[in-house]
C-alpha cells in the first residue's frame, strides 16, 4: 500500500490509503499504520486507490477513515464485498461507478454526502441500507443510484430509516434510483 499524509500537527497525523499490488483480491484498511515510531490515522482512501482494479473482491474500510475518494473503486469489475466504517462521513463522484458485481452496501449513519454516480451501473445490487437521516437532494449527486441494480430491478431492496422513508423515497428516484426498486424502512 501506498499512504500518504494528509495531516500531520503535534495531536495528530493522518494519512490516505492507495493499493500498490494489483494481484490482491482481499482488502483490510487498517485503523492505523506505524511509521519510524510515529502512529498515523489512516482516515481516507485517496481518489482513484483502487480504480480499474481486475482482482479486488472484497474490501473491508478502516473505522478511522472518514472519506472515501472520488473513482476510488471505480470499475473494480469484480468488487461483490464493501464494509464501510462506522466513520465515513463523504462517497466521492463516481466512488463505486460500474461495480458490476457489487451485491450490497451500507452506507453508514454519519454519510453527509453521496457524489454524482457514486453507484451508477452497480448492477447486481440487491440490497442497499442505509443508515444516515443526513442525506438530502443537495448533498446527493446527480445519477448517483442510475442503473444501479439494473439487472433486475424488482429485486433490488433499498432500506432507509423510519423517519426519512417518504422523504428518501423522493430523494433516490431523484438521483436515479429506479421506480422498480423498493424502498422500506
Amino acid at each position: 500500500a501506498i499512504y500518504t499524509v494528509t495531516h500531520s500537527s503535534a495531536s495528530s497525523q493522518d494519512v490516505s490509503y492507495k493499493l500498490d499490488n494489483k494481484k490482491v483480491t482481499k482488502v483490510v484498511i487498517p485503523k492505523t499504520i506505524t511509521v519510524d515510531g510515529v502512529t498515523y490515522k489512516v482516515t481516507s482512501v485517496q481518489s482513484g486507490a483502487f480504480k480499474n482494479h481486475k482482482n479486488l473482491k472484497e474490501f473491508t474500510i478502516g473505522t478511522n477513515v472518514k472519506s472515501i475518494g472520488k473513482n476510488a473503486f471505480s470499475g473494480c469489475k469484480k468488487l461483490t464485498t464493501v464494509k464501510m466504517g462506522k466513520n465515513v462521513t463523504s462517497i466521492g463522484e463516481n466512488a463505486f461507478y460500474n461495480c458490476i458485481a457489487l451485491k450490497k452496501i451500507e452506507i453508514p449513519a454519519k454519510v453527509n454526502k453521496i457524489g454524482a454516480k457514486a453507484f451508477y451501473n452497480c448492477k447486481k445490487l440487491t440490497n442497499i441500507t442505509i443508515k444516515t437521516t443526513k442525506l438530502t437532494t443537495k448533498n446527493v449527486g446527480k445519477k448517483a443510484f442510475t442503473k444501479a441494480g439494473s439487472n433486475n430491478y424488482k429485486k433490488l431492496i433499498v432500506k432507509v430509516p423510519k423517519s426519512k422513508l417518504t422523504t428518501y423515497k423522493k430523494m433516490l428516484n431523484k438521483s436515479g434510483l429506479s421506480d422498480k426498486a423498493k424502498v422500506t424502512k
